[in-house]
C-alpha cells in the first residue's frame, strides 16, 4: 500500500526517456534533448567537453522539479501519466533557466548552445526551485 501511495525509489531514466514526448520543434534527435538525456542517464564520459555527472540525488531533484515528486510510480518511470514532455522554450536563450509545469509533467527547455550551458542551467534550476512556489 505504501508503494502505491508514495511510489518507489528506483529511478530508471532510460524508461523515462523511452516514454517521453516532445513538442514545439523538439525531437529525440534535437541536440539539446540528446544532451539532456546524456546528462540524466550519465552517458557523458569525462573528457567529452567536460564532465557532467548527475548523481542519484540530483536525478531525484530533477524528477521533483518536473513532476512534483522525487519517486517513480509503482510501474516505474515508463508508467508515468502523463508522460514527461520536453517542450522548446523559445530560441537560443542561454541566460534563461529551464522551467516546468509539474501538474502536467512538462519541462520547458530553452535551446541552449552547448551541453555545458545546459548542465549549468539545469543544476541551477533544480537546486533553487525544487520546493515549488519558491518556498523553503
Amino acid at each position: 500500500l505504501e508503494a502505491l501511495v508514495n511510489g518507489t525509489t528506483r529511478l530508471d531514466f532510460g524508461e523515462l526517456k523511452a516514454n517521453a514526448k516532445y513538442e514545439a520543434g523538439y525531437s529525440e534527435s534535437t541536440p539539446v534533448v540528446r544532451w539532456l538525456w546524456e546528462i540524466l542517464e550519465g552517458t557523458t564520459k569525462s573528457g567529452e567537453n567536460g564532465e557532467y555527472t548527475f548523481p542519484i540525488e540530483a536525478r531525484r531533484k530533477f524528477l521533483k522539479f518536473v513532476t512534483g515528486c522525487d519517486r517513480s510510480p509503482v510501474g516505474g518511470l515508463r508508467s508515468m501519466r502523463p508522460p514527461i514532455t520536453v517542450q522548446r522554450d523559445g530560441g537560443a536563450q542561454n541566460n534563461k533557466l529551464p522551467t516546468s509545469h509539474t501538474c502536467f509533467n512538462y519541462l520547458l527547455l530553452p535551446d541552449y548552445e552547448s551541453k555545458a550551458i545546459l548542465y549549468e542551467r539545469l543544476v541551477t534550476a533544480i537546486e533553487n526551485a525544487s520546493e515549488g512556489f519558491g518556498l523553503r
